[in-house]
Parts: structure tokens; sequence; C-alpha cells
């Protein structure tokens, strides 16, 4: 889920399409959604991609929270954290 994903422009939709790709799987498996018109669904796992500072929430093994690529982009010194949330992603995918 990605906050206001609708608005997003050309340099923001990249840098998503980087960090997806980093997680190295399927891209058939997943589904790109406004955080804000998400609607009800059941997923296995997913990634919050947020526009705020992410607060310390509790974990848990199917729910990732980073920043957003459009929070990355005006603040790039948080990309290493934002690398770091998406590696447990891709320890859920390879278990």
């Amino acid at each position: 889920c990605v906050d206001h994903f609708t608005d997003y422009n050309e340099d923001e939709k990249d840098l998503l399409a980087k960090m997806i790709a980093a997680l190295k799987i399927d891209l058939q498996s997943i589904k790109v959604i406004d955080k804000n018109k998400s609607g009800v669904f059941q997923p296995e796992f997913t990634i919050y991609f947020q526009d705020e500072p992410v607060k310390n929430t509790k974990s848990k093994a199917n729910i990732v929270t980073t920043f957003s690529p459009r929070y990355l982009l005006k603040n790039p010194e948080y990309k290493k954290n934002a690398w770091n949330d998406l590696q447990k992603a891709i320890l859920f995918f390879n278990n």
C-alpha cells in the first residue's frame, strides 16, 4: 500500500519500481494500491510505503512499514532505513 500513489510523478514511480525490483519477487504476485483507496483485501504480505516518518509500530511477521519513494526523494538520508525495512520483506519471500 502506497500513500497517495495515484498522485505519484514519474520520479516517484521510478523509485517505487526500483524498490519493488529489489525484492526479487514475481511481479505477477504483487499489487500496488493507493493506501487511501485500498478497500478490503487479504494479502499474504503487505508493505506500507508512508509519506510521513515511520512511527514505531509493533512488528508483525507479514507486515513491513517503511518510507515511501516520495518521502525518500525529499529525504534521501532515510534510504538506508528503507532498505533495511525491505530486507524484512525479502526474508519473508525467501522462506
